[in-house]
C-alpha cells in the first residue's frame, strides 16, 4: 500500500467534481486508451465503467466511496488482480490550492504479485503528473 500527499493548483469543489466523474478520465489518464461507461447519470457509490489501461489490460471499475468534496474511492477488478484508490480532498489556506492525500492499494495475482510492494512508488510519478494535468483541465471545464 502506498500513500501519497500533493497540492495541486485547483479550488477544492470543482476539482473533486472532475476527478470524481469517470467519463473526464480519458482527458488527464495517461494510461487509459478507452473507457466504457456501463453505469449513467451523475458519480456515485455504485457507478461503474470498464479501463482499457496502457500495459494493464481491462479493469472493471466501481466507485466505492463518494462524499462530495471529501472523499472518493474506487475499485479496479480484472483478471490479474484488483487496485483499490482513495482520494482525501482537503482546503489548504489559499482557497484556489487543493490537497489531496491519495491511498492506493494493489493487490496483483500471477507474476504481477512480484511488482505489489513496489507498485505504488513506481507508479506515483505517473500518477502526480495525471492529477496536475486533471487540475488544470478542471479549472477550464
Amino acid at each position: 500500500m502506498g500513500k501519497f500527499v500533493i497540492v495541486l493548483d485547483a479550488p477544492l469543489v470543482p476539482l473533486f467534481e472532475f476527478l470524481a466523474d469517470p467519463r473526464n478520465r480519458q482527458n488527464w489518464q495517461s494510461s487509459i486508451v478507452r473507457l466504457d461507461m456501463e453505469s449513467e447519470g451523475e458519480p456515485r457509490v455504485g457507478m461503474k465503467w470498464r479501463e482499457h489501461a496502457r500495459g494493464l489490460g481491462h479493469f472493471q471499475m466501481e466507485i466505492t466511496e463518494c462524499v462530495s468534496g471529501v472523499t472518493w474511492a474506487e475499485r479496479g477488478t480484472s483478471s490479474r488482480g484488483t487496485i483499490d484508490l482513495q482520494l482525501k480532498f482537503d482546503a489548504t489556506p489559499d482557497p484556489s490550492r487543493t490537497q489531496i492525500t491519495l491511498v492506493l492499494d494493489m493487490n496483483l495475482r500471477g507474476l504481477f504479485a512480484l511488482v505489489n510492494p513496489v507498485a505504488p512508488s513506481l507508479i506515483w510519478p505517473l500518477m502526480k503528473a495525471d492529477l496536475r494535468r486533471a487540475a488544470q483541465l478542471c479549472l477550464h471545464a
